[in-house]
């Protein structure tokens, strides 16, 4: 399988792009980046990166180098105040996304994926507001760019809450008690079987990624005896 990735150097997108490395069904990653990975990034021969600096735009000679793919790991983006202006922030978050996901809809279908079954798992996040005018008592700008990402033309998309490390520290795990959250292990392992047996909602919200993840875990416990994977009755 070829899949697209784009936000590899964040921390999700990082932690999709590892599971993708180590999945045996995916021997391709297509990296689309504003800029160089790490080196350690890149040491798989299975991935492939391809600097973007319009991404707005899809030429033909573009698409040709994302042929066969079959899926799209969209991980690109952040909050609005990690950028020097909302504007910024929304031209990255929405504007981006919407140009990606109609590109990868119409045009790749012409290069071998059947229409229809392009995979398109787009990381949101929790409380996104799809009412553009609404007002909003917090995290306005957050709220409404992650929204208005969510209208692109794709099949999937998980709301995480906070998202811990794989390891919390003490006072991560207080506030993964306290606030809605998920490991980052387990949000892309979750994006992962999505983009491999598709999922009964187009939307998971943070309880229903953390369901998910158990079921994951349970399912390789019981199809691989030995597998060491994390206590499912502890996760956060």
């Amino acid at each position: 399988m070829k899949v697209i990735l784009t936000g590899a150097t964040g921390f999700v997108g990082g932690e999709v792009l590892k599971q993708c490395v180590h999945d045996p069904n995916i021997d391709c990653i297509i990296v689309l980046s504003r800029r160089q990975l790490p080196t350690a990034a890149t040491q798989s021969d299975k991935i492939i990166v391809i600097i973007r600096n319009d991404w707005l735009n899809y030429d033909d000679m573009v698409m040709q180098q994302l042929a066969g793919a079959s899926g799209c790991f969209w991980t690109l983006g952040g909050k609005a105040e990690d950028f020097s202006s909302v504007a910024e922030a929304s031209t990255v978050g929405i504007d981006y996304t919407l140009a990606a996901a109609n590109a990868f809809a119409t045009k790749l279908a012409s290069h071998g994926v059947e229409r229809g079954k392009f995979g398109f798992i787009y990381c949101s996040g929790m409380f996104a507001e799809m009412d553009q005018g609404k007002s909003l008592w917090f995290e306005r700008e957050n709220r409404k760019i992650k929204a208005g990402r969510s209208t692109s033309k794709r099949p999937y998309s998980v709301r995480p809450g906070g998202v811990l490390p794989k390891v919390p520290g003490s006072m991560e795990a207080v506030v993964g008690k306290i606030v809605p959250s998920v490991r980052v292990d387990k949000l892309a392992t979750v994006m992962i079987d999505i983009y491999m047996l598709g999922a009964d909602e187009r939307v998971l919200e943070n309880s229903q990624i953390k369901r998910r993840a158990r079921k994951i875990e349970k399912r390789r416990k019981k199809d691989y005896p030995g597998f060491k994977g994390n206590d499912v009755s502890t996760e956060i």
